[in-house]
């Protein structure tokens, strides 16, 4: 079950969907939130050239830049704490100035998820820089991430779980399951192997440990050569999901997948929120 939430507070489409997650989640959990508003300013020996040049787009020229940028995640974290407090849902508003990573590597700890829009790790110019980005919000954050899309999410009446039998996998179906973020839907588990015997296998494996938590569970072995990922986004839409649980990385064919350039197909394109587990 989830007591805590840290949200990732920016006016974004993307970010705007985060809010709305988080104080939607937070309502079905009776948990808190904190919305985390940041005005990133990294330093230039932890920046790659994707990141320095986004930087150098926000950079104050002057000091009256400087305090309107303030000015500006001071009242993003007021007007969020005014929507919680509408909902009936505590939060913390938290603003603060500088490097983003270690403001979010101090915070999540306290928490049981983290909540970013995608805009905050999209626009990088190569699937390898961008596929980064998101590790470096893993490897800070120490708790699960769910990144919203940019349009409003589409779907949600069940949730696919995409498994491999990998570390990862097994670890982001365990969190799934602890913290309940079910709340109540069909859930679909999809395992993805050119073996229809191994693919059955491992849907199965996941199905049995979700319904021991109390879930009802379809499984869905696919013998496909195709993108494991192309395959998850097909049965997002068949089965109307409003969430997809995918570990961070994964073996053989689910490496290239959850890490490389069909993740970024599915953090560009997927329309649904992503919950993405290390």
């Amino acid at each position: 079950m989830i007591r805590s939430i840290l949200v990732a507070l920016d006016d974004s489409r993307s970010g705007r969907g985060a809010q709305d997650l988080a104080i939607s989640t937070a309502k079905a959990h009776k948990a808190e939130v904190t919305g985390l508003a940041i005005l990133n300013q990294p330093k230039a020996s932890s920046l790659g050239e994707v990141l320095r040049r986004r930087v150098e787009a926000i950079t104050h020229a002057n000091e009256a830049e400087h305090q309107a940028a303030l000015k500006r995640i001071e009242e993003e974290a007021r007007a969020f704490s005014e929507r919680c407090a509408a909902a009936g849902v505590p939060c913390t508003p938290i603003a603060r100035e500088g490097e983003a990573y270690p403001f979010i590597a101090n915070e999540s700890p306290l928490h049981d998820v983290l909540i970013v829009g995608r805009e905050h790790v999209a626009g990088a110019p190569t699937p390898d820089e961008e596929a980064g980005i998101v590790r470096l919000m893993l490897e800070h954050s120490v708790r699960p991430l769910i990144l919203t899309p940019p349009a409003p999410p589409v779907g949600g009446v069940s949730v696919v779980v995409a498994y491999d039998g990998s570390a990862p996998a097994s670890r982001a179906l365990q969190l799934f399951a602890l913290l309940g973020l079910d709340e109540g839907r069909d859930v679909h588990v999809v395992s993805v192997d050119d073996d229809n015997r191994v693919a059955d296998a491992l849907s199965m494996r996941a199905a049995t440990y979700l319904r021991r938590h109390g879930m009802t569970v379809s499984p869905h072995g696919v013998d496909s050569r195709e993108s494991p990922a192309d395959v998850i986004a097909d049965k997002c839409k068949e089965v109307n999901a409003g969430l997809a649980v995918v570990g961070a990385m994964g073996y053989g064919n689910w490496r290239e997948s959850l890490v490389g350039s069909s993740t970024l197909a599915l953090l560009r394109f997927a329309r649904i929120p992503l919950f993405i587990s290390s």
